[in-house]
């Protein structure tokens, strides 16, 4: 996943993996998300809008990810809405 979202340890990639809790039902569970770093707003802001876009096939992957963890339906709604129809 660093690869995929561009993170490195430096700070100079796009993102930065961060360990973060989670609540799942009453248990605290261990996750990490990537949060943007300055140098990857930065080269973010100079792309062209069009390749700004988050692809489809990406929406669709966390749409897959939320039905598997079977996170609220109003969330996966807003997925498809975002993604349009789901080919599987």
């Amino acid at each position: 996943m660093d690869e995929i979202e561009g993170a490195k340890l430096d700070g100079t990639g796009n993102y930065v993996r961060s360990l973060v809790y989670v609540l799942k039902g009453d248990e605290h569970i261990q996750a990490h998300t990537y949060i943007g770093t300055p140098a990857g707003r930065d080269r973010f802001s100079r792309m062209a809008p069009e390749s700004q876009r988050v692809s489809e096939e990406y929406f669709q992957q966390l749409r897959l990810g939320a039905m598997e963890l079977g996170l609220p339906k109003s969330y996966i709604d807003y997925l498809q809405q975002r993604a349009g129809p789901l080919r599987e």
